[in-house]
């Protein structure tokens, strides 16, 4: 099941397309201090790390592929990272405090661990 989600930043909603192969089930965003970053996790498994960069940054590149949309004036959304290893669907993610640095953790369905990803971006 494909499904797109929006995601509102200062009155200004944004349409992120197809950011999942199944329903959204957590989005976190990071501390403004990193730049605009959000993290997306779903029941296909995988977590989606997006940044908002200026529209006219074309040396920014996307990974595998992703997608990149127009957001508010002059911005557009890249997917920067796919996570893609967890052995459930995701049903947590939450990043870190700023203090620690850009990190975020993740949790999933069938497993009791939880995993922490430090380098993603």
């Amino acid at each position: 099941m494909a499904l797109s989600r929006y995601l509102a930043t200062a009155r200004v909603t944004i349409y992120v397309g197809q950011a999942h192969d199944a329903a959204v089930t957590k989005l976190s965003w990071a501390h403004p201090e990193f730049g605009s970053v959000v993290a997306s996790s779903s029941f296909d498994r995988t977590v989606k790390i997006w940044e908002e960069i200026p529209a006219d940054n074309a040396d920014q590149p996307q990974t595998n592929g992703g997608s990149a949309v127009a957001s508010g004036p002059g911005t557009r959304w890249v997917e920067r990272a796919v996570l893609a290893d967890a052995k459930g669907s995701v049903r947590a993610l939450e990043f870190a405090p700023h203090q620690f640095g850009l990190k975020l953790v993740r949790a999933s369905h069938q497993s009791s661990a939880l995993h922490l990803f430090t380098s993603f971006l």
